[in-house]
């Protein structure tokens, strides 16, 4: 998005008191009204707010991989191999991956967001335990390049010098034991865990949690 130079924002599901995946509550709180939304790894299931977001006459995107039996929703763009297999040359990529695949065809020559986006694929693709095969696998070797050049961004960057002070190679089971849990757990302590996660990793400036509040340092 700071690429397209897009004005956007981040609506990240509070974990206890929206649970998991996308709502229509979630969609009222914005007030723009020309809008495209995307969702990434929770929308496959979401045909009350995609109906709700063409009303409004949005363009939507889905970015997901999971499997779901029944019809899709109504969207502009579905991107999900697992509901298209058929059409796909590998349908083993978490939504990270998938997100990866889609900024390598947007920007193949800029190696510079490659690979702060590869940095960020490697992560998601150990993390959530998808098979190491393929192109999933060429993703996760490439990644650990990019993370152990510190090609990530500083937010990525200062997680990795708090997280291996004197651990100068990550591997993908620093990935699986060590990054990720830390990555995942705020999510699972607050209620808006996901989101402190996400300003730690993106927004490239510290923050800090107490139990009942977020705020930055």
């Amino acid at each position: 998005m700071r690429k397209l130079g897009a004005n956007y924002s981040m609506v990240v599901p509070k974990r206890f008191s929206e649970g998991y995946g996308i709502k229509k509550s979630m969609i009222d709180r914005i007030t723009e009204k020309k809008v495209l939304l995307i969702t990434v790894d929770n929308g496959i299931t979401g045909h009350e707010v995609f109906q709700s977001a063409k009303q409004r006459g949005w363009e939507t995107i889905i970015i997901d991989h999971h499997t779901y039996d029944g019809d899709a929703p109504d969207v502009d763009v579905l991107t999900d191999p697992e509901y298209d297999a058929e059409g796909s040359d590998f349908d083993g990529y978490c939504a990270a991956g998938l997100t990866y695949k889609l900024i390598e065809y947007m920007y193949p020559d800029d190696r510079e967001l490659i690979e702060e986006v590869l940095s960020f694929a490697a992560i998601g693709t150990v993390a959530d335990v998808v098979p190491l095969l393929e192109d999933n696998r060429r993703i996760v070797i490439e990644g650990l390049k990019c993370l152990n050049d510190r090609k990530g961004n500083n937010g990525l960057g200062t997680l990795f010098d708090l997280l291996f002070v004197e651990h100068p190679e990550i591997t993908s089971t620093d990935i699986a034991f060590t990054v990720g849990p830390n990555i995942n757990t705020p999510g699972r302590l607050y209620d808006n865990g996901g989101e402190f996660a996400i300003k730690n990793l993106l927004f490239r400036k510290l923050c800090c949690i107490s139990a009942d509040s977020l705020y930055y340092s």
